[in-house]
């Protein structure tokens, strides 16, 4: 009896942790994702609360679109969708100056490099890739450093992240 007693009252402090986060996370009454928000999701590489940022977006085109916004404005790069793409994935996306590419690795056939390049001089690299999938989802990447105008990073190939960069209909934020 008494630990059905704590179980309850944990739920209980869970719910009114969650609703606290969400009200930090929302313009007064609207249930909509903050300006705030959006902006430390997209420049915050310490963002606290990426994961429930990112699950609020999805299938959120009015959100989605804010993002976007934000990140054209703050940002280093918006890759759009690939206009008159195939119904297969992507290896490579290029636009603004950045190109994105996924390249298997010749030591295990399960993981890729995904390497960004810097093709500008005048351009601050990037700390945060977020992608919105053609599904609607958000997969939020915090990159590490760049040298000489590139990263490389090795990826599982079956990942989220990179069936979404891999995707022709996702677009991809840098920031």
């Amino acid at each position: 009896m008494q630990g059905d007693e704590e179980r309850v009252r944990q739920l209980a402090l869970a719910g009114i942790e969650a609703e606290a986060s969400v009200a930090v996370l929302t313009v007064a009454g609207s249930g909509r994702l903050a300006a705030s928000t959006l902006y430390q999701f997209v420049r915050d590489p310490d963002c606290p609360r990426a994961p429930e940022i990112a699950a609020r977006l999805v299938g959120d085109a009015r959100a989605q679109a804010e993002l976007r916004e934000i990140a054209a404005r703050v940002g280093v790069a918006v890759l759009p969708k690939l206009a008159a793409a195939s119904s297969g994935g992507v290896s490579r996306r290029k636009a603004q100056g950045i190109s994105i590419s996924l390249t298997p690795s010749k030591r295990a056939d399960d993981q890729v490099y995904m390497t960004i390049e810097i093709e500008r001089p005048d351009v601050t690299p990037p700390r945060i890739m977020t992608v919105i999938g053609g599904d609607g989802l958000c997969h939020r990447e915090v990159l590490p450093p760049f040298s000489d105008g590139a990263v490389q990073t090795l990826c599982a190939k079956a990942s989220p992240l990179v069936a979404a960069i891999a995707d022709p209909n996702s677009i991809i934020l840098l920031c």
